[in-house]
């Protein structure tokens, strides 16, 4: 995918300039993980991953919850026990950060 960038510089009198305006083109390809269902009661799924992935659901204050290391290409947690809220929800792979996302609790 091709992006376009460009910085807006304010200086402490208030007025601003912008930079030039810069291409980037990445070679990500879109995310094939799946958090499901969203929202949750109890059970949630995190499908595309793959064996040995690390897992984490974060509450608001940053702290883990619950986390586990994927046995498959999928994996699975019980937020059961938690209070109803927005979770985070963390992907990596060895140093690699592969997904951010949310999921709701009901």
């Amino acid at each position: 995918p091709k992006g376009y960038y460009r910085l807006k510089m304010i200086d402490l009198d208030g007025t601003y300039t912008y930079s030039e305006t810069i291409t980037v083109i990445t070679n990500c390809a879109p995310s094939a993980i799946k958090i499901f269902p969203n929202p949750v009661t109890s059970v949630v799924h995190i499908q595309g991953i793959e064996a040995g992935d690390q897992v984490k659901i974060m509450d608001a204050l940053g702290q883990i919850v619950t986390s586990a290391v994927s046995p498959g290409n999928i994996a699975t947690l019980d937020l059961t026990p938690y209070a109803p809220g927005v979770y985070s929800v963390l992907i990596s792979h060895g140093a690699a950060m592969l997904k951010a996302g949310q999921v709701v609790k009901q």
